[in-house]
């Protein structure tokens, strides 16, 4: 029997017919997460995008990574239970408490004050043209004076009056109370209409731009324009609980409210109200009284009385998923089909139908059997598995491989040719072609050809893709089942396994591998130039699982995400400019798996992960965008454990100390960081650097803190940065000082120079005392010398006149008979009287020396030729 008789109608195969509630990813925050309390009164949002909270455990600020309780020594324990919070223009955030207490909060300060006697409850805070709190409370409405006194501007008339919410608007506020009424309060504080709700009013929106006020009741919205009520919305099968206790609108003009304890409705503008979207405990939103709703950069905040605060990326994610409804989970691959897609798990095949949400199953395949592919082709599905090809036509499963039809093997992937109305596909060992009645089947001889992954290139040549390193990418040549590798020459031949190929309108070639991201631009048949870019590096992927073109875009899939860039841009400028569609945060459900991937015309993208298919539609007004997020320090740990501020810095708001001072071994610290980015949180990633110690940016971190050991003694600035793809914050810088011990202080070096100086100037002076009292003593020993010598001079000269120079004296008396002795005799004896004089002069000891000089002078002008002339002072 040849093929073509089974390719019959595939109109009549489904076999059962589901029709499902759409599944949205619900994040969670609760105690788990650091939220100090379940129950949420009332939410309100910055211009930096921190969430501040009133909850019966405190006022909490939540920056998109972590929950931060407000908290000084002036609030006590009954302050905590949170009424309302309010931020106002000018980023002041008020919170009123059920004791009567206002909270405020600045950059700067964090003040408790009140009078529980006057104010009692804080039920609903608005705000005055001044940015002064205006107070709603069950004893009236008031006003902030002199920063910590209240002024009653509006006392109630009937004092059962009890404020439930307020509102601002440009012709001064709105309040309602539990007693059915609304009162519009002027911009002068006086009151200037009470409206009658037909219904108990529980929640409060002022359209700012349309002048339009939503007001939400039992079951019913009332629209009011001019102080008037203008339409009303009825919901339908309401039961004694569908109050409405919560309403906003974005900036589409869509409206979203809380419905009682177990709904959250979004009305798309332009719709009528019975086509409200209904959100509940079947959609993945638990059961809980949803106090308040936000909504910022493309998210959905809801508060709850008692399960905490949810979040999630709108309406443009959906799931069908195991158990609630497919009977497993991996999901092998999605091809188009009719007006839907069909799909594959490891045992079965079914049809869904996003527009009309009806999914159908086909029948269950041989149980020890994992389907690997599916393929359409004309009205019957054709597919592979690991043993086996099926062909799916009407309610019968028939095996072409048992019939020798096709070959038995490990089938992976399908390649369809719509031009050839052909299917190639291919497994460990044999490479297939199903065209009309015929399989065709070739084997290589030697090698396994492991053909994971497969496009063709024009008529007769393909190039695969497998997981062994030996066939990363080859040429197959139908004629002959020739095998040209591509990278025999390839210098990297690590992490070159292929899980995904994808063939470009122009012909060229992208290839998903376990570490890159390959472009090869083809020449005709062959491969020019392989281009390799690292997915880590680039992307921020650890790996790639397929690609997908539609419309200039290429997608790329990753194992828990879901990227997109310009074709046309990359091949101008060679570059990635990438967008983040999808994470894990943002409702990316299970890991991927190889090509089963699908964007079908209008946009849809339909994801096979190891828990779900997932149905994407970008085109919904609530698909997850990035924004550029803000960052602060939400901690500082001094060796792992909480600073204790008081002991280092008199400044300390939010938890953290103003430029702290430590001492040098407390030089072990922690700095964490939190982003407030409410978008894409858990895709976040930080940069760091420390001025004074290393001025050079770290790499990439989805790590929220970074530690310091042994930080040397110095003046430092710790910067961090958050970023979400391409878009990075403006750095947070904190400064703080890390002392040096006393010995390496300025004090310390001065004073030690000063002792320094002082010792050397000491030391100085005593050798010089020292040599002055040796010189001093050589000069007394000196001149003892000199009186000694000059005694003993005076001594011999006193002798040779008094004892020789009489002797001579008497000889010469005797001898004047004797002429010539006579002679000697005086001559000698003036010679001793010369000797005498020479030795100790007489003018020198009885007349000085200036007159000693001048007789020494008149003797040597007498005595000779010479002329001497004195002039002595």
């Amino acid at each position: 029997m040849q093929l073509k008789s089974i390719y019959i109608t595939f109109l009549m195969f489904f076999l059962v017919q589901i029709t499902f509630s759409q599944r949205y990813n619900f994040k969670a925050y609760g105690l788990k997460e650091g939220l100090p309390s379940l129950q949420i009164m009332d939410m309100d949002i910055d211009s930096s995008g921190n969430l501040w909270l009133a909850t019966l455990a405190g006022g909490v600020k939540f920056n998109g990574h972590s929950f931060i309780t407000e908290q000084n020594e002036d609030i006590t324990e009954s302050d905590n239970l949170m009424a309302s919070v309010h931020v106002a223009s000018n980023q002041t955030v008020w919170f009123g408490t059920w004791n009567g207490k206002v909270i405020k909060i600045t950059p700067d300060t964090l003040q408790a004050f009140g009078n529980d006697k006057l104010l009692r409850g804080v039920m609903a805070i608005s705000e005055g043209n001044d940015n002064n709190p205006i107070l709603f409370t069950s004893t009236g409405v008031f006003t902030l004076k002199n920063d910590t006194l209240f002024d009653r501007i509006f006392s109630y008339n009937d004092k059962s009056f009890f404020p439930v919410k307020s509102e601002m608007a440009k012709t001064g506020f709105y309040v309602i109370n539990k007693y059915s009424k609304c009162l519009h309060f002027g911009n002068n504080h006086q009151l200037k209409k009470v409206i009658d709700i037909p219904s108990l009013p529980k929640s409060i929106h002022i359209n700012t731009k349309e002048d339009k006020l939503y007001l939400g009741s039992f079951g019913k919205i009332f629209e009011i324009q001019n102080d008037s009520i203008v339409k009303k919305y009825q919901l339908t099968g309401i039961d004694s609980t569908s109050y409405i206790y919560a309403i906003n609108q974005d900036e589409y003009g869509n409206l979203w409210f809380g419905v009682g304890n177990h709904a959250l409705y979004y009305w798309q503008k332009g719709t009528p109200f019975s086509k409200a979207v209904r959100i509940g405990k079947e959609n993945g939103l638990p059961d809980g009284r949803i106090t308040d709703i936000i909504i910022k950069d493309n998210r959905v905040w809801v508060a709850t009385d008692g399960n905490g605060l949810y979040t999630f990326g709108g309406l443009g994610l959906s799931y069908l998923n195991f158990p609630g409804f497919l009977k497993e989970r991996n999901i092998m691959a999605v091809k188009p089909y009719k007006s839907g897609v069909v799909f594959a798990t490891d045992k079965r095949v079914y049809y869904y139908n996003e527009d009309t949400r009806v999914l159908s199953e086909l029948k269950k395949i041989h149980p020890s059997l994992y389907i690997n592919d599916i393929e359409v082709l004309g009205d019957s599905i054709f597919v592979v598995s690991n043993n086996d090809a099926y062909l799916y036509y009407k309610d019968n499963i028939q095996s072409l491989s048992a019939e020798g039809k096709a070959p038995f093997d490990v089938f992976y992937r399908i390649y369809k040719d719509s031009i050839e109305k052909a299917l190639y596909f291919g497994g460990e060992n044999t490479f297939n072609k199903l065209k009309k009645d015929e399989i065709t089947s070739y084997k290589k001889k030697y090698n396994r050809l492991d053909v994971r992954s497969l496009v063709k290139i024009n008529d007769t040549v393909f190039i695969k893709g497998g997981q062994h390193l030996w066939s990363f990418l080859e040429i197959i040549s139908e004629d002959s089942i020739r095998f040209s590798p591509l990278l025999n020459s390839y210098k990297d031949k690590s992490n070159i396994i292929i899980h995904s190929l994808y063939k470009m309108p122009d012909g060229n070639v992208f290839a998903a591998g376990q570490s890159n991201l390959y472009y090869l631009r083809m020449n005709k048949s062959k491969v020019d130039t392989i281009f390799k870019y690292p997915l880590r590096k680039t992307f921020n992927l650890p790996t790639a699982r397929a690609l997908y073109y539609r419309k200039d875009t290429v997608y790329l899939l990753g194992p828990s995400s879901l990227l997109s860039f310009s074709y046309p841009e990359y091949l101008k400028t060679g570059t990635f400019n990438y967008n983040t569609l999808l994470t894990a945060q943002t409702g990316f459900w299970g890991g991927t798996i190889d090509e089963s991937f699908y964007i079908d015309k209008n946009g849809k993208i339909y994801i096979g992960t190891s828990e779900c298919l997932m149905i994407y539609n970008p085109k919904k007004q609530y698909s997850p965008q990035p924004s550029k997020p803000k960052i602060e320090l939400t901690q500082v740990k001094l060796y792992n454990n909480p600073v204790k501020w008081t002991n280092y810095t008199d400044s300390v708001y939010h938890s953290i100390g103003y430029h702290p001072t430590f001492s040098y071994d407390e030089n072990n610290l922690s700095f964490y960081f939190g982003s407030t980015s409410l978008s894409l949180m858990e895709n976040i990633q930080y940069r760091y650097r420390l001025l004074g110690y290393d001025s050079i940016w770290s790499e990439p971190t989805t790590s929220p803190y970074i530690s310091f050991a042994s930080l040397p003694p110095g003046n430092y600035t710790i910067q961090a940065v958050a970023g979400l793809g391409n878009l990075w914050s403006h750095p947070y810088s904190y400064t703080f000082t890390i002392n040096p011990p006393f010995w390496q202080t300025t004090w310390f070096y001065i004073a030690t120079s000063f002792i320094l100086l002082l010792s050397m100037y000491g030391f100085y002076y005593y050798r010089t005392q020292r040599l002055k009292m040796k010189i001093e003593r050589q000069k007394l020993f000196a001149k003892s010398i000199l009186d000694e010598q000059e005694k003993e001079r005076k001594r011999i000269a006193k002798d040779l006149h008094d004892s020789i120079g009489q002797q001579l004296l008497l000889i010469k008396n005797q001898a004047n008979d004797n002429r010539h002795l006579s002679d000697m005799v005086k001559n000698t004896i003036e010679e001793v009287r010369t000797i005498s004089r020479n030795i100790h002069p007489v003018h020198l000891e009885k007349f000085g020396l200036l007159k000693t000089l001048e007789h020494v002078a008149d003797t040597i002008s007498s005595s000779s030729e010479i002329f001497v002339s004195t002039n002595l002072d």
